[in-house]
């Protein structure tokens, strides 16, 4: 896959597991991120930057409980909502939340509900408060385009300027 979606790649390169829970081949200038949902596989690349990516369909179950992961301003645009549109409106912001922790490379060291991912359009910038008051990074956030209430997320710690995709059916 990777030659495929990159034209050539250094042979003899192994993935190297890295302690956010990406994973990035260990050639120089090349980053990347991925995630499976169901009989889904979702691969992202960067030759630029940290990159951070999440599927959702369905297997997180929005729950009262979970608001401790929204912001209060979330927390309070979900509690308007109807409840038929809460879940879609949840896997979103959860999907958006975990590809930025990814990027920002602290994964749930970062506490949720601090990191705001409202964002306009389907993309945006959203400011991440680093642990052990290490400042604020900015990570750049775009919604992947989904069908059959499948959401996805990508997050790069630089803008994201192109962005490529590609269906392989494994049949």
């Amino acid at each position: 896959m990777l030659s495929h979606v990159l034209g050539a790649w250094t042979t003899g390169t192994e993935p190297e597991r890295l302690l956010a829970g990406r994973a990035r081949p260990a050639g120089p200038g090349l980053w990347c991120g991925a995630v499976r949902s169901r009989d889904t596989l979702l691969v992202v690349f960067s030759r630029h930057a940290d990159v951070g990516v999440d599927l959702q369909s369905g297997s997180v179950l929005y729950d009262e409980s979970l608001h401790l992961a929204l912001t209060r301003w979330e927390q309070g645009i979900l509690r308007r909502l109807s409840l038929s549109s809460r879940h879609a409106f949840f896997l979103a912001l959860w999907a958006r939340k975990e590809a930025v922790l990814r990027a920002a490379g602290h994964g749930l060291r970062i506490r949720q509900s601090e990191v705001e991912v409202l964002i306009e359009g389907g993309a945006g910038t959203v400011p991440v408060p680093l642990p052990f008051d290490g400042g604020i990074m900015e990570v750049h956030l775009r919604d992947l385009p989904f069908e059959g209430g499948t959401v996805a997320a990508v997050a790069s710690t630089t803008p994201v300027t192109a962005l490529y995709t590609w269906d392989f059916d494994r049949s």
